[in-house]
């Protein structure tokens, strides 16, 4: 009966030892689930974080596209208008010349006729110098006439 004893002891050792050694490797197990959950539960914060990030920057990235086609829209439309403007601004240019030019044409006229009106003026002033030198010759004879119809009345 010794030895049973002996041997029961012995495999309650074993035992005892088996069942702290798998208490232990339960405690680790344990500590090691909760570790577990707790990263899980981080992991499920950060992804959830990243999801809101996402989904903000989707937001702001929409925005963004709304914006850059507003912008790309304004942009044509100034192309536009500065096109129109080049366009006008050459129309103006040549039109300017034009007036330049017809304002250089009506100066040489007005240059010319004033050259003709002085021509004129000096042919006046020749003219009323003959027809006052005629006209005092006229006086001159007709004086000269009535002096002779006077002398020849009185003959």
């Amino acid at each position: 009966m010794r030895s049973k004893i002996r041997e029961l002891e012995k495999s309650n050792k074993t035992l005892t030892r088996s069942n702290n050694g798998l208490l232990y490797d339960k405690d680790r197990v344990t500590r090691e689930k909760k570790e577990a959950e707790y990263e899980k539960n981080l992991t499920k914060n950060g992804v959830n974080a990243l999801t809101r990030e996402i989904e903000h920057l989707r937001r702001d990235t929409d925005v963004d596209k709304k914006k850059i086609i507003d912008l790309i829209r304004f942009r044509d439309m100034m192309s536009k208008s500065i096109k129109k403007a080049e366009d006008e601004n050459y129309k103006n240019k040549d039109e300017i010349s034009k007036k330049n030019t017809e304002i250089q044409l009506l100066k040489r006229q007005a240059a010319a006729k004033q050259e003709n009106i002085k021509d004129l003026l000096v042919q006046i002033y020749s003219l009323e110098k003959e027809r006052d030198r005629f006209s005092h010759e006229a006086s001159k004879a007709n004086a000269n006439l009535m002096q002779m119809v006077e002398e020849v009345k009185l003959k």
